[in-house]
């Protein structure tokens, strides 16, 4: 399947043609998505005032770091900031096949940081840190910025289970991050 407006032979993956057990971990990560549309919201205003993307390279707040600027092959590094107060870390490497689990070194600069999915709290020290962990397919590695107050939808009504954009938000939700 090539969707209509698509140029070359990259293909859409749609996850409700995805096996069971992928299908369920994809359609809980566009949820997820979906709930920070408000936060997208502000990020895409704050990208078009300031002109800054609303995926960021590490190095745009910490230049002064080397490790903000690292790369490698291995899946390592693979962090960036989504809006002002989010890091992503997608994990790219392969799951171990007697675990089922896929481990990734993920660095956090200076600072205090809380694991969304655990609510770990994370303290960073001057030059930063690494977190080692062993994610689930279930689980979208994001750090939260202390202090940060990240806004949400949480619309589950039949209908609209996978994005409210196209409707006005009649609540909105609010975690806030010590």
């Amino acid at each position: 399947f090539t969707h209509p407006g698509q140029v070359g032979s990259c293909q859409i993956d749609l996850i409700w043609k995805q096996p069971y057990e992928y299908f369920q971990p994809m359609r809980a990560a566009v949820q997820q998505r979906a709930a920070l549309l408000p936060y997208l919201y502000n990020s895409a205003r704050e990208a078009f005032d300031f002109g800054v993307s609303l995926m960021r390279p590490l190095y745009y707040y910490h230049p002064e770091d080397d490790m903000a600027y690292a790369n490698n092959m291995n899946g390592d590094f693979t962090s960036y900031y989504f809006g002002k107060d989010l890091i992503a870390a997608p994990v790219v490497t392969p799951v171990d096949k007697s675990t089922n689990l896929a481990n990734t070194r993920i660095w956090l600069p200076s600072g205090d940081w809380i694991e969304r999915t655990s609510g770990a709290e994370i303290k960073s020290p001057a030059n930063g840190s690494f977190v080692v962990h062993d994610w689930d397919i279930t689980e979208v590695p994001t750090y939260v910025k202390a202090g940060a107050i990240i806004p949400l939808t949480w619309d589950s009504s039949p209908g609209n289970t996978i994005g409210t954009s196209a409707t006005a938000y009649d609540t909105l939700e609010f975690e806030i991050y010590p």
